[in-house]
């Protein structure tokens, strides 16, 4: 397996385990909403300096304030929303966001927003994928963390679950399968 499809592998699966840890932490009253987005943002920024630190890499960041405050603003809002979801719920809601997101960075150019170790091994696949076939590929996120719900938190699988599974996943296959088609029909190595 090329290391641009196991990063993106791996960023996946680390999308779907922040919403499964999500749940896990604000499911009983271990923390308030409050305090878990603080810890949230503290670690994440922290792993984030290691990661850059022991890259080598130590300029000027792609970054910015606002980019930053968009994070803040998703944290709290997905902190205090996570008590009353289900974790597959909760991450249908993100990535059906970051999916618009990514698809309009794909067209305009974007702002890249980084947090964690999910982030960094997902903009490690990004320049492979493509911005089209990233939020596609994202839309798989969902489908992880309703299963890990399934299996962590006792969430029901219904009816709805399987069908959204079944779409879900055959559209994202489809949708992948055709831009990774076109790719390969424009690259000059194929011609």
């Amino acid at each position: 397996m090329n290391r641009f499809l196991a990063a993106a592998l791996f960023a996946l699966v680390a999308f779907a385990a922040n919403s499964v840890l999500c749940r896990m932490a604000l499911r009983q009253p271990h923390i308030d909403p409050a305090s878990f987005t603080s810890v949230r943002l503290i670690s994440g920024a922290v792993t984030l300096w290691l990661l850059v630190r022991l890259s080598g890499r130590h300029g000027r960041s792609g970054g910015s304030w606002r980019s930053a405050l968009t994070l803040v603003a998703y944290a709290i809002a997905f902190s205090f929303a996570y008590v009353g979801l289900t974790a597959g719920t909760g991450a249908l809601l993100l990535f059906g966001a970051v999916q618009v997101i990514m698809i309009a960075a794909g067209f305009i150019g974007g702002e890249r927003i980084a947090s964690g170790l999910g982030y960094a091994a997902w903009y490690t696949a990004l320049p492979r994928l493509g911005a089209i076939a990233a939020a596609n590929a994202q839309l798989a996120v969902p489908v992880i963390a309703a299963l890990a719900g399934l299996a962590l938190f006792d969430e029901q699988i219904t009816v709805r679950l399987l069908a959204a599974t079944v779409l879900v996943l055959g559209g994202t296959a489809l949708a992948v399968r055709r831009n990774l088609s076109l790719r390969l029909a424009r690259s000059p190595a194929t011609k």
